[in-house]
C-alpha cells in the first residue's frame, strides 16, 4: 500500500531507496527522537505544528493540531493559502 501511494509522487527507484532506508537503525532512531521531542512539546497526533518566533500578536510558542489548521498556519506565517493541492484531488478515489 505504501509503495503504491509513494509511486503517485516519486519514481519507482526512489521509492525502493526510501523504503530500504526507512528500515535502517539511523532512520528508526531519528523517528524515535523526533517523536519524543514532539510529545515533550505537547503533540498528541498528526499533523502537529509547533509554532515559535511567529509575528505579532503571537508572542509565545504554541501548538496547532490537525489538517484543518493549515489555513490558520498559513495566516500566521503570512503565506497565501491555496487550499488542497488540485493535482491531488483528481487522484483521490473518495
Amino acid at each position: 500500500m505504501m509503495k503504491l501511494l509513494l509511486l503517485s509522487f516519486i519514481s519507482e527507484r526512489d521509492v525502493s531507496t526510501l523504503l530500504v532506508s526507512s528500515e535502517s537503525k539511523m532512520a528508526k532512531d531519528m523517528v524515535r527522537a523526533n517523536t519524543e521531542e514532539a510529545v515533550s512539546l505537547g503533540a498528541f497526533g498528526a499533523p502537529s505544528f509547533y509554532v515559535q518566533n511567529a509575528p505579532r500578536p503571537f508572542q509565545k510558542p504554541f501548538l496547532l493540531f490537525g489538517s484543518d489548521r493549515f489555513e490558520q498556519l498559513a495566516y500566521i506565517l503570512n503565506l497565501k493559502w491555496h487550499g488542497v493541492a488540485r493535482q491531488l484531488l483528481h487522484k483521490s478515489k473518495l
